[in-house]
């Protein structure tokens, strides 16, 4: 058994790792793809030298110029770090490779769980959309997004496989659950993806006969209201 785990923790490294090689390769250029780079890196330094501020008067072209809410905050907050240790421009770029690599080892975990044959074989394969590779490679908010929504779907599977679960296993699930989906209010804007997830898979228990399986999707929405 300790073997098997042994191997299965390389797996995810070498999963890990490639995507730092890659992600890394890709960022190592003096420019962003995209200028939103800019706007989130420097609220990353205000929110380190303020702490959290309710006005940003310099989006002039925007409705936030008047009535002004970071709805990216948390992603703001785990760039802290890195602005902090690097030249802020250097630092948001060692994120977005960190968020991708992290995203593509999540969604590696998510093709094993659902035991898909060769999971590594069809997790580099996602290397071959240039749109999936683009966007986590923008120094923004998509790859720890992914990443989020990948480990909401992998607790959705995992709970699945598992039922039925004692009332203690249960109780884990729906505690990660909802703490996964409150983080997710405050990460990105984009937040309702995950309670689609959810949605779709419990309206597919229930059309199943699972009628038991509504505190999972209850729970999440928990999340997503106190957030």
């Amino acid at each position: 058994r300790s073997e098997g785990m042994c191997k299965s923790l390389r797996s995810y490294l070498l999963i890990f790792l490639f995507g730092l090689v890659v992600f890394g390769a890709l960022q190592y250029t003096p420019f962003f793809p995209d200028p939103d780079s800019f706007y989130h890196t420097k609220i990353a330094l205000l929110l380190q030298e303020r702490g959290i501020f309710h006005k940003f008067p310099w989006l002039q072209g925007t409705v936030l110029k008047d009535v002004y809410v970071d709805h990216h905050f948390l992603y703001h907050v785990f760039l802290i770090p890195f602005v902090r240790l690097f030249n802020p421009l250097v630092g948001i770029k060692v994120a977005t490779v960190l968020f991708g690599a992290g995203a593509l080892t999540m969604l590696y975990a998510v093709l094993r769980v659902l035991r898909v044959s060769y999971p590594g074989f069809w997790t580099l394969l996602a290397f071959t959309s240039t749109g999936f590779l683009y966007r986590l490679n923008l120094a923004k908010t998509p790859g720890i997004s992914v990443f989020f929504l990948l480990l909401g779907l992998w607790l959705i599977i995992k709970y699945s496989l598992s039922r039925p679960v004692g009332l203690r296993q249960a109780r884990i699930f729906y505690i990660l659950f909802f703490i996964l989906n409150f983080v997710y209010v405050w990460l990105y804007a984009a937040w309702p993806f995950l309670l689609v997830f959810t949605i779709i898979w419990w309206l597919a228990f229930f059309i199943l006969g699972h009628r038991n399986v509504y505190p999972m999707p209850l729970c999440g929405i928990g999340g997503i209201v106190t957030g």
